[in-house]
């Protein structure tokens, strides 16, 4: 889907609800004229992805305590840009330490409101 009919699509959308437009989408949507169009227009998104090796040494240095039921956050910003994008991790114990101790799942968001454990409840999808 092109930026331009997801605009469409989601402006048709937000006249009929006539209310706050929030997007789920997976890692097939990450795509930053996406998140800039739909950003542009004022909505909230949030973006599963699962195994994105550019947040795992990040996951990985969470201090302890800035772990809530095994739900964090941190923010990110992209080689040569200053846009700043809030990543909410899961992470989940594994049976065999082989690899670490955690495997880690991925939101990327423009929500700072809720907490980290709301969106990716909010989310509702299992990772």
């Amino acid at each position: 889907m092109s930026v331009e009919s997801l605009n469409e699509y989601l402006k048709s959308i937000q006249k009929v609800i006539n209310s706050q437009i929030y997007i789920l989408m997976d890692s097939a949507y990450f795509n930053y004229d996406i998140i800039s169009q739909i950003e542009k227009e004022g909505w909230q998104y949030s973006i599963t992805l699962k195994k994105f090796d550019t947040f795992f040494e990040e996951s990985r240095i969470i201090p302890e305590e800035k772990w809530k039921a095994d739900y964090s956050s941190f923010e990110y910003i992209p080689n040569n840009t200053d846009k700043s994008y809030r990543v909410i991790v899961k992470r989940t114990e594994r049976e065999r330490d082989l690899f670490g101790k955690y495997d880690y799942y991925y939101i990327i968001t423009n929500n700072r409101e809720l907490s980290a454990e709301q969106i990716y409840l909010r989310h509702s999808v299992k990772m």
